[in-house]
């Protein structure tokens, strides 16, 4: 009985004292986000003055000198060239069926999907259209400076009822049941069954003219003119005047209503929007990046447009707002804290601050105010206390105490304890004040008169050194503490840390935060995308759901925590993840970012604020993030994918048909875009070619080219989606690559037909001549076939055929290799076999690397030309070196390769020597009349390498092996050859492992043989 008067009583108090306080106290507005496009995105000209969005979703954007149409990424520019009848623009509609209408000051014109049609029937010449209004049975109505004209796109022709002459503007009913139209100062309203009248409720304009009308869906008129905006409400006779609204910018500037029926006002001095009654307005001090608005769009997934000096889109259809230090809040924010007098303090990098005392005035004065003698302070954590004052703590270490009339403020010391920061604080229901720690573990403080006296915590199974980096109570009055040794939880004056052992993911627990009823969500240190879901019930933790990637993205967790409609928000360094319907096994998530409105992608440490109105606040590092819960709604469906561009053969084709073309224009090309101007940079797309290709890939340049289709049916197939949500609905193009004539069935029909015909005719042709024309026909055949085989090995021999040297080039050795290999491998075999006949036995293949000494001196002295000359001559040397049986190769600037067949393993030095020998007694001619000396250096081996084990090292290999043997003749004096053999007792595996880097240690260890023409004291130089 004693705590339920005691609980009555502090319910008195609240709504007697407390709530009349927090009623008083109103947050800084902060600003809307707003995303500006200009000519970096191909928007050609600033000044925009209309918007409409199609069928489709592509935005259109009239400006002072022509169209635009955006697609998400890039505006597209469109003019005279595509058939607009001028590049002023007056008007944009849509009609009954969906197709847009632009009136301009020379005409009518209607979008077709790749250009526009100008000039409909039935409308003269270079008429200034003015306005278009969809009239009854899905017409349009014209009203221009010649009068009103009424049709479709079959023709249009003059309204015979009208009564007046050029018109201003006109405007119908959403029921098309009543028409309003303006001349300069005469107002009309059409109907069925009274036609045309004049309106005698106008306002009286007092030299202004009719500039604009709009009938809104909740029955009232309204009517702008150059200075005035008015309004005929429901029911009433008279135009009322809307003096609370500034005037229009220009003449140009529309009316627009919005798809829950608010009407959208473009003023010289921001936006107002007006819906049930109440007028609300967009500025400068609420973020909009110009004073003045001329056109206005409300798209079919929320995003609120503005046109003026360029093109804006409200970010994130409205639902954040950002405070960052233009309104005097420093960037980082740590913490947050809703006190009970409703005042919202923010811990930041310079200090504790709050809503400034009075509203800013000025749409860039500062609505923040740091409290004095906290700059120097990191805010990582508030509290408030039962008095109504403040504690709050984070770097440097320690804490702070800030009375409740928020002026005194001192300091309040902790006990070291190696702790090097303040993480978390918490005041519990019998007001002790626990303290989370870096590297100092958990501290408790107890009220001390008017101090705290603070003591450290032992804790169960906790290492000297933990963090515990948050502190949480349950609904229950539970502590929770998540530390880096475990999960803790203080319930009735006992502790308890929970482990891998109790569900847990990971011992390094980071964020703990309350959920639904007695549960908790928990985040993990060393877990990156991992989320538990727990209870602890009757002593014991219950594992009750984990996220975990890929339901979500595998980032590291910087905040977690639950808002009043029971949506999960996860922070990150890379934005924030909305998880909806968490408990669910398949949650859906959305992701925001930057783009979406949030002022800074990297959230802080649980500076995490979920309010019962649905309002959440986020500390991120370019400031603090304002969430409102009433514009949300949900996240978008995926996006639908548009067509762009489409061409076959170089020729556009119409994406709406389904064209067939001719096998010459058999390369397809497409460019799309994912309509959607939400999460853009989140946007995926896949696609993929039915008929060539049956599994989808992504399309990140959002085009696709393919060239030389066969002839067949196709079926381009294209698909967007939001990050790692569902796939859309796939947009398809089907066209059709015919056959050429001579692979259609009529022609294969004549052709077999021809042949069958031709076939008989010749049978009996050759019967009748048979017999004296078979020798000259063999004869024939055999020359033909002579010339053929001659023209074939001609071509054959210029494809491996050096063209300065005519040695042979390094694919005639490609080619001849095998057949050689397969001839060494069979000596072998032969005999192992004992069939060791002399031919037999000298079987192994030499292969020997040739290499001209300072040939680059020959061509930087002399020239090319009588390098080409060198070059020549040493291919005449290894020829008369060598035997017809060998082969002689170019392998490369001046370098050759000799391919020795049937050599002899005791002997195979031989030839090395007859090519240095022949090389150093040459004088080589260079032409004019010069000459000179030149040595050459040689590397050689045989194939096989190892005769016990003949396939062990390739040719290629052994070619290599060769090319290090030359480089140490070179780099031991020149003028000479090095070769290498295995030794006896050479072990072929051992050996083969390491020969390509370690030939010196391996002929160092005797493990390899030796062979050189350098003198026996001659140092030989492997490196």
């Amino acid at each position: 009985m004693r705590f339920f008067f005691r609980a009555l009583l502090c319910a008195v108090l609240w709504l007697a004292v407390l709530a009349p306080l927090q009623a008083a106290v109103s947050d800084p507005a902060g600003r809307l986000p707003f995303q500006v496009y200009g000519r970096e995105a191909g928007l050609g000209n600033l000044r925009v003055n209309l918007l409409l969005q199609d069928l489709e979703g592509f935005i259109w954007v009239a400006t002072d000198r022509g169209l635009y149409r955006f697609d998400g990424r890039q505006f597209q520019a469109f003019g005279l060239a595509q058939g607009l009848p001028s590049l002023e623009v007056n008007a944009l509609r849509l009609d009954a069926a969906g197709r847009m209408w632009v009136g301009t000051r020379q005409g009518l014109a209607r979008w077709t999907g790749q250009r526009f049609d100008a000039q409909p029937p039935g409308l003269p010449a270079d008429l200034a259209v003015n306005e278009i209004a969809a009239g009854p049975d899905g017409q349009l109505w014209v009203a221009t400076r010649s009068g009103l004209y009424r049709g479709d796109a079959a023709g249009f022709k003059p309204d015979p009822q009208w009564p007046g002459r050029g018109l201003n503007t006109i405007a119908a009913s959403p029921d098309g049941k009543t028409l309003w139209a303006g001349t300069r100062k005469t107002l009309w309203r059409w109907t069925a069954e009274q036609g045309w009248q004049a309106f005698e409720g106008r306002p009286s304009l007092d030299g202004e003219e009719l500039d604009q009308l709009l009938a809104a869906a909740d029955g009232r008129v309204w009517l702008r003119s150059s200075r005035h905006t008015y309004v005929l409400d429901p029911g009433a006779s008279r135009f009322r005047t809307m003096a609370e609204l500034p005037p229009a910018d220009t003449f140009l500037s529309r009316l627009h209503q919005g798809a829950d029926g608010a009407v959208w006002i473009p003023t010289g001095k921001g936006i107002y929007r007006y819906f049930q009654g109440e007028l609300s307005s967009i500025g400068l001090a609420h973020g909009l990046p110009t004073d003045f608005t001329r056109a206005l769009l409300l798209d079919r997934e929320g995003n609120l447009w503005c046109g003026s000096l360029g093109l804006h889109r409200l970010m994130g259809r409205g639902a954040w707002r950002a405070h960052t230090p233009k309104e005097g809040l420093p960037a980082y924010v740590w913490s947050l804290l809703r006190a009970r007098d409703g005042r919202l303090w923010v811990g930041t990098e310079k200090g504790l601050a709050r809503g400034a005392e009075s509203p800013p005035a000025q749409h860039d004065a500062q609505s923040w105010e740091i409290v004095p003698g906290t700059e120097e302070r990191l805010v990582r954590a508030i509290v408030q206390t039962a008095d109504g004052g403040l504690v709050f703590g984070g770097e440097p270490y320690g804490l702070q105490r800030l009375d409740a009339r928020g002026r005194k403020l001192e300091s309040l010391g902790l006990p070291s304890a190696g702790g090097r920061k303040v993480l978390s604080l918490l005041l519990d229901g019998e007001q002790q004040l626990w303290v989370g720690t870096h590297r100092g573990g958990l501290l408790r403080g107890r009220p001390d008169g008017s101090s705290w006296v603070f003591e450290p915590v032992p804790l169960p199974g906790a290492p000297p050194d933990e963090i515990i980096s948050h502190l949480m109570s349950d609904r229950r009055g539970r502590l929770w503490a998540a530390g880096s040794a475990g999960l803790l939880l203080y319930s009735g004056g006992r502790w308890q840390r929970f482990g891998p052992a109790d569900g847990l993911a990971s011992a390094q627990a980071l964020y703990v935060s309350a959920g639904r009823g007695d549960e908790i969500w928990l985040a993990y240190r060393d877990k990156p995308g991992v989320v538990s879901r727990l209870r602890h019930a009757d002593g014991r933790l219950q594992l009750l759901q984990a996220l975990a990637p890929p339901a979500l993205p595998a980032v590291d967790l910087t905040l977690i925590g639950e808002d009043a409609a029971g949506r999960l928000w996860l922070g990150s360094h890379a934005g924030l993840e909305l998880v909806e319907r968490p408990r669910e096994a398949q949650p859906a998530l959305y992701h925001f970012g930057v783009e979406d409105g949030l002022v800074d992608e990297e959230a802080n440490a649980m500076a995490f604020l979920a309010e019962p109105d649905g309002r959440v606040w986020i500390g991120t590092r370019g400031g603090l993030a304002q969430f409102d819960s009433g514009r949300y709604t949900g996240a978008p469906p995926p996006p639908r994918v548009a067509v762009l561009a489409a061409s076959l053969g170089g020729q556009p084709i119409d994406a709406a048909g389904a064209p067939r073309v001719g096998a010459e224009q058999n390369t397809f090309e497409i460019r799309f875009a994912a309509l959607s101007y939400l999460d853009t940079g989140g946007i995926g797309l896949q696609a993929r070619l039915l008929g060539l290709e049956s599994d989808w890939h992504e399309a990140p340049t959002r085009e696709a080219r393919y060239a030389g289709l066969p002839p067949g049916d196709y079926t381009m197939e294209l698909q967007a989606r939001f990050r790692t949500g569902p796939w859309g609905p796939a947009t398809r193009l089907g066209f059709t690559i015919l056959p050429p004539w001579w692979q259609t069935w009529w022609f294969r029909a004549l052709a077999a037909a021809a042949a069958l015909l031709a076939l008989w005719l010749f049978e009996q042709y050759r019967a009748r001549r048979l017999l004296r024309r078979t020798a000259t026909l063999e004869a024939l055949v055999a020359a033909r076939t002579q010339e053929l085989e001659a023209a074939n090995q001609a071509l054959k021999d210029q494809s491996l055929t050096d063209a300065l040297t005519r040695l042979h080039n390094r694919r005639y050795l490609q080619e001849v290799m095998p057949e050689h290999v397969s001839m060494a491998l069979r000596g072998q075999i032969d005999q192992r076999l004992g069939q060791a006949r002399r031919e037999v036995s000298c079987s192994d293949l030499a292969l020997i690397m040739v290499d001209i000494d300072k040939f680059k001196s020959i061509n930087d002295g002399f020239g090319h030309a009588a390098g080409d000359l060198v070059l020549q001559q040493v291919a005449q040397i290894l020829r008369e070196c060598t035997r017809e049986a060998d082969s002689v190769v170019r392998w490369g600037g001046e370098e050759f390769v000799v391919v020795a067949r049937q050599t002899c393993r005791d002997d195979a030095a031989r030839l090395p020597e007859r090519i240095r020998a022949r090389f150093e007694a040459h004088r080589f001619d260079l032409g004019n009349g010069q000459s000179l000396m030149r040595s050459c250096s040689l590397g050689f081996v045989l194939y096989p390498f190892f005769p016990a084990a003949p396939r062990r090292l390739g040719w290629e290999q052994l070619l290599d092996l060769a090319d290090q043997c030359l480089y140490v003749a070179k780099r031991s004096g020149r003028n000479a050859w090095v070769g290498v053999l295995p030794a006896a007792d050479a072990e072929p595996a051992a050996v083969a492992e390491r020969l390509a880097d370690e030939l010196e240690d391996l002929v160092g260890e005797g493990l390899l043989e030796l062979q050189t023409s350098l003198p026996p004291a001659t140092p030989l130089r492997f490196s």
